[in-house]
């Protein structure tokens, strides 16, 4: 059995999904199924042999594919005591824990969605899960489900970059939307693979869009989301402004649409938006 030497680690509602799956369509990547292992956020599983070898079972049809990984969009989080937002009474190191375990030379690859959108996306998710009520607000909802804490960029970068000593491969879902097939072949090439054999372009188009589902799904119940208050969205964006500056400056990279309030609004408030 094999260990995983290729793992995307977050972040959550940014397109995770469609990476994990396009990457297991290139003959020298085997990606686990199912999509979310959820080993190395458990502390529990520290120096536990048997929780070891049942995430190793996960990779045990890999063969000699170059690169075998997985996919958990909810690693990519530092928790903290002084933010309101964190849940308290974890110090778990989830980056440390993986550097450990998997050793220096695992890929790791971080997808970053503009923070408001996906604290937005997050909501829904979570509340089409059954685990926000309707009526809450984004900003009281329950902290360890980490809707507002996971879009603290700046601490978790810094954080993930200093444990893999700046190895990171860093992508943002922007990219996905507008130009799909060139963040395919840059991930391609982070990992010196060929990008000759690329999945077909209608499977590179298809992203993955949770939205329809849901939305199905509660229309036929009768039911739609709640709504994200008009007064959210700033708010939202004035906590996020620091994590979205120090992503441009880490990318070197201007992301307009992630600090433009009036498209913020337009995409985020109302009901149903931005799943």
């Amino acid at each position: 059995m094999r260990l995983p030497n290729l793992v995307i680690a977050g972040a959550q509602k940014s397109g995770t999904t469609w990476l994990h799956t396009m990457l297991d369509m290139h003959p020298h990547i085997k990606m686990s199924r199912p999509k979310e292992l959820g080993f190395f956020n458990r502390p529990y599983n520290i120096d536990d042999r048997l929780a070891l070898d049942h995430y190793m079972s996960h990779f045990s049809d890999a063969g000699e594919h170059r690169y075998v990984g997985e996919s958990t969009p909810h690693y990519f989080w530092v928790k903290s005591p002084e933010c309101p937002f964190s849940p308290k009474g974890s110090d778990h190191d989830i980056a440390k824990f993986m550097r450990e375990t998997l050793g220096p030379l695992a890929k790791i690859i971080i997808l970053l969605r503009d923070p408001v959108t996906r604290a937005v996306s997050a909501f829904h998710h979570h509340f089409a899960m059954g685990r926000i009520d309707c009526g809450s607000s984004i900003l009281s909802c329950d902290h360890s489900l980490g809707i507002v804490d996971m879009g603290f960029y700046k601490r978790h970068l810094r954080h993930w970059s200093d444990v893999f000593r700046g190895e990171l491969q860093v992508y943002v879902y922007d990219d996905i939307k507008s130009k799909p097939t060139d963040l395919l072949r840059s991930v391609l090439q982070s990992l010196e693979l060929s990008d000759a054999e690329l999945p077909p372009r209608e499977l590179i188009d298809r992203r993955v869009n949770a939205r329809t589902a849901i939305l199905r799904r509660f229309r036929e119940a009768g039911s739609e989301f709640p709504g994200i208050r008009s007064s959210d969205v700033p708010a939202l964006l004035d906590l996020y402004l620091p994590s979205i500056e120090y992503v441009e400056s880490y990318l070197q990279r201007d992301l307009p649409t992630w600090k433009d309030i009036d498209y913020l609004m337009a995409g985020n408030c109302g009901s149903m938006k931005a799943v």
